[in-house]
């Protein structure tokens, strides 16, 4: 239940983000000269700033909603001697060469940048479906260091690992005593899909990746700018909501969450569009009825062996039958456990894109066949 369970963490947690510093001294030679270059420039991502300098790079990572200042890594080439003062940060020697990934979707981006030889370690054995990454568990090359949330660290220290991936921020104060670089990545915070897509260059930049990750990257954002101009004109903005109550709370995407920024550029009006919050707001049953009755369309994403059906929304809450995109049938699903909703989010946000464009406006997408979402 790995993406169900993050992404209910990052509900409850959203409002405390957790900052944690990990800081080292190192020395360095303060007579190297310091050269930035154009391609350090962040297009979408608001979590992580790029410096290059002669003889490394200094990455700092922030919190995309606040700008607080989260963690700063030094990474020099393996080939170079350091020896200049920096009071923060956490010094990596690269291209990396032993690491281990927290997160199924990371996993996927090790795939496309061609560096799945490098994990020797990964967490929730059962959400990963990269046959090249099942086998090396299965012969012993690559270790099962337990789950995201409770990982092995003992077998995490005997591995011997350079560096551990992880995507939620509450894990790395896991860590402290194994002295293992945490490399976080904060995708899931940004506001918009191609900030979250964006890391994967963050991800690049420690296995000497930059070219390949810049290009793949640079991609999808032609693909998606392409695809959003489509929407630009059109004459009619149906109106969306999202999800289920969840106990006496319902949780809504922020008006300016990368949910509501997808429904924008496909063509559709959110519930929330004056909102100006990036995370999930907690809300009433009575507000969401109020502000998403008239609704044209009801989105749901959930986790399950069963597919959920119009008599079992009933049974779960009567009123959900109050809203018109109930009584008109016109609610779409999307079951996390069998459809790859959230690697397409970081990998290929375009191809969301496609499928929300095609589901509010199908005379844009003729012939177009659904991947995550089905009609319920």
């Amino acid at each position: 239940m790995e993406r169900f369970g993050k992404e209910l963490l990052f509900y409850l947690l959203f409002f405390s983000f957790a900052c944690c510093n990990n800081k080292q001294n190192h020395t360095y030679d303060n007579n190297e000269s310091e050269v930035s270059i154009p391609n350090d420039t962040v297009y979408y991502a608001k979590g992580f700033h790029i410096e290059t300098h002669a003889g490394y790079t200094l990455v700092k990572i922030r919190n995309p909603l606040n700008k607080s200042m989260f963690r700063e890594y030094i990474l020099v080439p393996r080939s170079k001697t350091f020896n200049k003062i920096y009071n923060n940060g956490i010094l990596i020697r690269t291209p990396l060469k032993r690491v281990v990934c927290f997160s199924s979707v990371m996993c996927e981006v090790f795939d496309i940048l061609g560096i799945l030889n490098t994990l020797i370690g990964v967490t929730d054995q059962q959400y990963i479906e990269l046959p090249a990454i099942n086998n090396k568990i299965v012969s012993g090359l690559i270790y099962n260091v337990g789950s995201f949330n409770k990982p092995d660290i003992e077998r995490l220290f005997f591995i011997k690992s350079e560096g551990i991936f992880i995507d939620y921020f509450s894990s790395a104060n896991l860590f402290g005593k194994l002295n293992i670089p945490v490399i976080c990545c904060l995708n899931y915070i940004e506001s918009h899909p191609l900030g979250q897509a964006e890391w994967i260059r963050f991800i690049g930049l420690f296995f000497d990746k930059r070219a390949t990750a810049d290009s793949l990257f640079f991609q999808i954002v032609s693909s998606y700018n392409e695809l959003k101009k489509t929407t630009a004109t059109v004459a009619f903005r149906p109106t969306v909501f999202t999800e289920m109550k969840c106990g006496h709370t319902w949780y809504m995407p922020g008006g300016n969450s990368y949910v509501a920024n997808m429904f924008y550029d496909a063509g559709a009006n959110y519930i929330l569009k004056n909102d100006t919050n990036v995370g999930s707001i907690p809300l009433s049953f009575e507000v969401i009825l109020n502000e998403a009755i008239k609704s044209n369309y009801w989105l749901i994403k959930y986790y399950s062996l069963h597919n959920i059906t119009y008599e079992q929304l009933e049974r779960q809450c009567a009123n959900y039958t109050l809203f018109d995109a109930y009584k008109r049938k016109n609610i779409y699903v999307c079951n996390t456990i069998r459809k790859p909703y959230y690697h397409a989010l970081l990998l290929h946000p375009d191809w969301l894109l496609k499928e929300m464009i095609s589901l509010f406006h199908p005379e844009l997408s003729h012939g177009y066949l659904f991947k995550y979402y089905e009609k319920l």
